[in-house]
């Protein structure tokens, strides 16, 4: 099997920051949240907190969603066109996507992909809390290893230095720059 992180590897670009400002931009109403949002960015930024201890403040406006499940299509509809063409020209059907977006923001592209392997953090969609550990860095590994325990991971694909103890995983690593594959050695 292969293993992809899905921000910045197979979409161009995150998840998130894509939501966010999807949702201030359409939904005037939801406008309100902004500032709490960027303050709890920023805090988060300068690690004066924790991603965990944020996202119920960057997620607040979920309160006031009824259909969360059909905006996130909505929103899909406007962004699938930011997944990578390489990746649609190598996809395999036993692919696994671990990642630390939203699992309800990933499930509907996955299914629009055919990726039936979700790894990602679980989030009460109704309140923006975590539902368990921030699905990031080692924590990626521990969920798989819980879900696949030790399968062979082919090759396992990521943008991101902090996968360096999932690559360390996979017969083969690959380092994903914009569109260039590079070798990677964790």
């Amino acid at each position: 099997m292969n293993v992809y992180d899905f921000d910045e590897t197979i979409l161009d670009g995150d998840t998130e920051v894509y939501f966010w400002a999807w949702i201030f931009k359409n939904y005037p109403n939801l406008q309100k949240y902004h500032s709490e949002y960027l303050f709890y960015i920023t805090v988060q930024k300068m690690g004066l907190i924790t991603r965990e201890d944020s996202r119920p403040h960057t997620y607040a406006f979920l309160k006031e969603i009824e259909n969360i499940d059909l905006l996130v299509e909505k929103f899909w509809d406007e962004h699938e066109h930011h997944i990578k063409k390489w990746y649609l020209q190598t996809q395999r059907e036993d692919d696994v996507i671990v990642s630390a977006s939203p699992e309800f923001l990933l499930i509907p592209i996955c299914r629009r992909l055919g990726i039936k392997r979700l790894i990602a953090s679980y989030m009460d969609k109704k309140t923006g809390k975590l539902l368990g550990k921030f699905n990031y860095a080692e924590q990626k590994v521990v969920r798989f290893k819980e879900a696949y325990g030790d399968a062979k991971i082919d090759c396992f694909f990521s943008d991101s230095e902090s996968d360096r103890f999932f690559a360390r995983l996979a017969d083969k690593a690959i380092k994903v720059v914009g569109n260039q594959l590079l070798e990677w050695k964790p």
